[in-house]
């Protein structure tokens, strides 16, 4: 244990600007060295740090990132003299300077520092993690905690190499960035040391160290060793996990001209973690639920979310991330957009049966979402503050990023794309980079103005909206035969504030448009307005854009293959919007399910700001009835049960209903309600969705019943199709009793795998009852549900809103959580509260939206989610204005036919 603590200078109070909480930059690192001992009687550990490093101006003084450290002694050596330095801290900006009696000279020098810290239960720096009593030491620093576990240069710009040691029990193992170079016994009777190979150069972010009774499943892929480590009950799991691990770093080594350049790579499911994963430099650490999967009793969208979320996300990062990184936070999408574009590739290579372009064109569209907010940051967003650049992972510098890295993939090229990556990689390896290092490499390479694209989608907030306008040069058009097909294209920004949408735009970008009808042509749109031909290339004379014969209009699409990132919208005149009933009519069979997909997207975008009647998009559904694409029912799903939750009055209920079991039963029907042995996967995951729209939005009779019978077997320890039990599990919570909530929080007590866990956990968010509502929100803040886990019933994810979600339980829920504010805020993770936030945009009335804006005024929390909060209410009670009475009637006219009559 350390020895007696060092007196600590005053703190000179100075006011202070968000910018002053950079380090200065006097010095630089150039090497750690770094020893680690826990302590798992009473939960600290001890440090002691050697720091080589360079200063770059001579001063009396020193400057490091710490908090929540204390320090014992630190001795800097330079100019040949070593010097008892002071301790003068300044938690303000986690900061400390450390003072010595003779400046320090220009050039090398070292720190020699002994400290101490307390393994925390908050899942950042160095923490504590619990597991059937025993106990492990686990890091998170991403983005600024390494300065929690040691003293640091904790920005990412400041990156050196790392010799790490480990002093841990012998009945525990060590895992880090770098493989083992020597385990040791002592120094005390029952502690080995473990030290580990010198790292590549890295950011302080990146250093892992994870300690802990940990077992691990081996394999290898050219040549590089790979583990899976867990905990001795669940590391068998990691099966799936290594074979995916292994067919991506085969891809990857293929794909990138540097070669995986780490020596062996480990992956670490531990008990509880903030994040989902993180790609530590050769030491990636996950959850539990995104590492570990029984494949046969395991839902397959849970197994593509480890192979692609957690696998070959975090792969990806080893290049785009820890060999190149950024240079500063602001630009966080050259990590994780690129990790997100990059991590679709191997897995559909690997598995293309699980469609996964239709998953990305998917989360294109839920960023789309985000990026139609008025308050919407912009990619490249300005941060300073741990708290700024905690809030800005959010699917915009994930999907969108990846979503416009995919549309300029598809403007210079695969190929020609690639070899720009690969250049970009090869000039800033081991080293960082910027927005305009990107750019400026893909632009060299292609010879195409893709500078001016990136630079016009990373710099502004928002999602360009894409009108087309249908003329011929022989006139009006109309279906029939004309001389040529021109599309007249026109630019803005769209947003759900319709008196935004509808004033003027300010905003401009460079946009490669693809539009498809007689033939598929693109055009780069980068001023307000532009022209783009759809004729054959073959029927265009040489010198003249005017074709050679007539030809038959069909209606056109603005965004071919789905890859642009931009919605698009018909005309408003009477031609485009005929055009528009013959696409929607057409859809199933003129366009891809990517394309419906994208399609979809666009209609709902236009009703939301009433440029399309719900009776349209309802219309649309209709006319896709007979589509089997698991992707593209999935989003329709998500609409349709929006508008059973937000949009019909009292009256229209029973008629929705009745409409949405005419519409989905016959696909019920035809499909098969029970899974049937040669059913592939895309089929099992269509069938879970549409049971739980029947079950919950539609409340089918026989969805209940079937869901009722399937939530038995499951909590009876029967085999259950993986792809039902989930949605089974939350019909059948919606129309339960108390005995079910029993039967489910006693499986959460002893679940078969961490992914077991999180479905049981989920479907208690989904009773009616609000005395087992209240035993729902209770349940959260015990210590039965671990502060990673909150997150699942207090905020939003993906894909709910929680217990914020369900229509039954949200006005108690939002009670609840108001009057036990404290106790939420301590129990999610701070990189979940603002997820907890955000799910307060759930509702759809002023009444509730100031409400929220009242409560966190009182109680600021995470103030860019709770703006987004708040402009989600105001959208949602917009839309419920706008499209009720529309709503009513279209479902009037509808009667008591059946959908597509």
């Amino acid at each position: 244990m350390p020895g007696k603590t060092l007196t600590v200078a005053v703190v000179l109070v100075v006011a202070l600007t968000a910018a002053a909480q950079r380090l200065p930059h006097d010095a630089v690192p150039e090497h750690y060295q770094l020893t680690f001992t826990p302590h798992f009687e009473n939960n600290t550990f001890s440090g002691d740090e050697t720091i080589d490093i360079r200063v770059l101006r001579a001063g009396p003084s020193l400057t490091l990132n710490a908090v929540e450290i204390e320090f014992h002694r630190v001795e800097i050596t330079s100019g040949g003299a070593t010097q008892t330095a002071t301790i003068v801290p300044d938690s303000s900006r986690e900061q400390v300077t450390l003072m010595v009696p003779k400046p320090l000279v220009a050039g090398p020098a070292k720190a020699h520092i002994l400290y101490s810290g307390r393994l925390n239960d908050q899942l950042r720096g160095f923490y504590l993690s619990t597991e059937n009593g025993r106990k492990y030491a686990v890091t998170q620093f991403e983005a600024t905690d390494a300065r929690r576990a040691y003293p640091s240069f904790d920005e990412p710009a400041y990156k050196a190499t790392f010799d790490i040691t480990a002093v841990i029990p012998n009945s525990d193992v060590a895992i880090s960035n770098g493989g083992i170079a020597s385990d040791a016994p002592g120094p005390g009777p029952d502690e080995h040391t473990v030290t580990f190979t010198t790292t590549a150069k890295m950011s302080s972010y990146l250093v892992a160290l994870a300690i802990g009774e940990f077992k691990c499943l081996e394999g290898s892929s050219d040549g590089i060793p790979i583990r899976v480590c867990g905990t001795p009950e669940k590391y068998e799991l990691g099966r799936f996990a290594l074979d995916a691990a292994r067919h991506v770093m085969h891809f990857y080594n293929q794909y990138f001209t540097i070669k995986y350049p780490y020596g062996k790579l480990d992956f670490v499911g531990v008990p509880d973690f903030s994040a989902g994963a993180m790609e530590n430099t050769a030491c990636i650490i996950s959850r539990e639920q995104l590492l570990f999967a029984d494949p046969e009793r395991s839902n397959p969208l849970q197994l593509r979310h480890i192979a692609q979320a957690a696998v070959a996300h975090e792969m990806a990062h080893q290049w785009f991330g820890d060999l190149v990184t950024m240079q500063w936070w602001n630009d966080a999408w050259l990590n994780e957009g690129f990790a997100t574009w990059m991590s679709y590739k191997p897995i559909e290579q690997w598995k293309p049966e699980w469609n996964l372009e239709q998953d990305e064109v998917l989360a294109t569209s839920r960023a789309m979402a985000r990026d139609s907010l008025r308050s919407v940051h912009p990619i490249l967003v300005q941060v300073e503050t741990p708290a700024q650049i905690e809030e800005i992972f959010d699917s915009i510098i994930y999907s969108k990023a990846s979503a416009m890295l995919h549309m300029v993939e598809g403007y210079t090229g695969p190929e020609v794309f690639r070899n720009g990556v690969n250049a970009y990689l090869k000039k800033h390896a081991y080293s960082n980079a910027t927005s305009q290092d990107f750019w400026k490499a893909i632009a060299g390479v292609s010879e195409k103005p893709v500078d001016r694209i990136l630079s016009s989608f990373v710099t502004q907030p928002g999602v360009p909206l894409v009108t087309v306008h249908y003329g011929c040069s022989s006139g009006v058009c109309s279906p029939g035969p004309c001389k040529n097909e021109q599309l007249h294209l026109s630019q803005r920004r769209y947003t759900y504030d319709r008196k935004l949408l509808n004033g003027e735009s300010s905003e401009l970008w460079a946009i490669p448009v693809c539009a498809k009808g007689n033939s598929q042509e693109c055009t780069l749109l980068d001023k307000r307005n532009g022209d783009l031909w759809l004729v054959p290339p073959q029927l265009l004379p040489s010198q003249s854009r005017a074709p050679a014969v007539s030809l038959v209009c069909p209606p056109a699409y603005g965004n071919a293959g789905a890859h642009g990132y931009y919605r698009t919208a018909v005309s408003s005149d009477i031609l485009g919007q005929q055009y528009f009933r013959e696409l929607a009519a057409s859809a199933e069979t003129a366009l891809t399910p990517p394309e419906r997909i994208m399609f979809l997207n666009d209609v709902w975008a236009a009703v939301r700001v009433d440029r399309q009647d719900i009776g349209d998009f309802l219309s649309l559904a209709e006319a896709m009835r007979n589509d089997r694409s698991r992707a593209v029912m999935q989003l329709l799903d998500t609409e349709l049960r929006y508008i059973g939750d937000y949009l019909l009055t009292d009256a229209d209920q029973a008629q929705y209903r009745a409409w949405l079991r005419g519409l989905l039963d016959p696909v019920m029907d035809d499909i098969g309600w029970n899974p049937a042995p040669n059913d592939n996967e895309e089929l099992r995951s269509l069938r879970g969705d549409l049971l739980l729209t029947l079950g919950i939005t539609a409340e089918d009779p026989r969805a209940i019943s079937e869901s009722r019978t399937i939530a038995q077997e499951d909590l009876q320890g029967k085999s259950v199709d993986a792809t039902l039990v989930t949605p089974a599990l939350r019909v059948a919570a919606r129309n339960g009793d108390a005995g079910l909530f029993e039967a489910i929080t006693a499986r959460l007590k002893s679940p078969r795998s961490p992914d077991d866990y999180l479905r049981h956990l989920v479907a208690i968010t989904d009773f009616a009852d609000p005395a087992l509502i209240q035993r729902v929100l209770e349940f959260g803040l015990s210590p039965q549900v671990r502060n990673q886990d909150a997150l699942y019933l207090y905020g939003r994810t993906p894909a709910d809103f929680g217990v914020l979600g369900n229509p039954a339980a949200r006005k108690l829920a939002w009670n609840f959580i108001r009057e036990h504010w404290q106790q939420v805020e301590t129990k999610v993770t701070r990189a979940d509260l603002g997820f907890v936030v955000e799910a307060t945009g759930a509702f759809c009335d002023p009444t509730s939206r100031d409400q929220v804006r009242a409560f966190f005024t009182e109680h600021p929390a995470a103030e860019r989610a709770a703006q987004d909060a708040i402009e989600q209410i105001d959208y949602c009670s917009d839309l419920k204005t706008q499209q009720e009475s529309k709503l009513a009637s279209w479902l009037g006219r509808k009667g008591k036919a059946v959908p597509g009559d």
